[in-house]
């Protein structure tokens, strides 16, 4: 809500108290001119209160305009922040999101073990597993080229058959790394969970080609 120029209120102020003063000097009868014309007259009794009192109204007003305007702090305008462009993600997007996750996900529960040789050995594990995303990703591109995310029976193509399954063996090998490290974290001995870590190793995805 904007406030109102001062210099109108100390206009309309200064007037009617002016115009209160001549109206009290006219009923004595001192400003009225029987003999004088009475439309110059009335238009002077109309004119005195402005230069008497309406005058000196605007100029306090505009004084404190002035006053109030340095005082005031220009509101600051700021742009709205431009959101952030959300990345399309189709069927192929969420299919490598589903193979990139758990390799995370192993790997942060592997560094957060405490030293031993079933600790390495799932180091090497999630190593493994990690070299097999480049082959994850090639394959969502070549299924983005062949197949966009509106192809028909998209889900019956081989290329997305191939990398839900490569997902699904992400998310397996995840859950077992869990199971492995609970037990590790009772106690961390290779003989317990060798024969689990030596069936892990077995069963990771496997997406490289041999000569890869």
């Amino acid at each position: 809500m904007t406030n109102r120029p001062a210099w109108r209120t100390g206009f309309k102020i200064g007037y009617g108290l002016a115009m209160v003063l001549v109206l009290l000097v006219l009923a004595t009868g001192e400003l009225w001119d029987p003999a004088g014309s009475t439309v110059a007259q009335i238009i002077a009794l109309l004119l005195t209160p402005a230069v008497l009192g309406g005058v000196p109204g605007i100029v306090v007003g505009l004084a404190i305009d002035l006053v109030r305007g340095r005082r005031t702090v220009a509101p600051q305008h700021l742009l709205p922040a431009a959101p952030e462009r959300e990345r399309d993600r189709d069927a192929w997007d969420r299919l490598l999101t589903q193979c990139e996750g758990p390799v995370h996900r192993a790997e942060a529960v592997t560094a957060a073990l405490p030293p031993s040789a079933a600790r390495d050995w799932l180091v090497q594990i999630t190593a493994a597993m990690r070299a097999e995303l480049p082959a994850a990703r090639s394959l969502a591109e070549t299924g983005k080229r062949l197949y966009p995310s509106n192809t028909p029976s998209i889900t019956t193509r081989p290329v997305y058959l191939r990398l839900k399954a490569a997902a699904e063996q992400f998310a397996a090998a995840e859950r077992r790394i869990a199971e492995v490290a609970g037990d590790l974290v009772a106690q961390p001995d290779l003989g317990r969970v060798d024969d689990q870590l030596r069936l892990l190793e077995q069963n990771l995805p496997h997406l490289r080609s041999p000569e890869a």
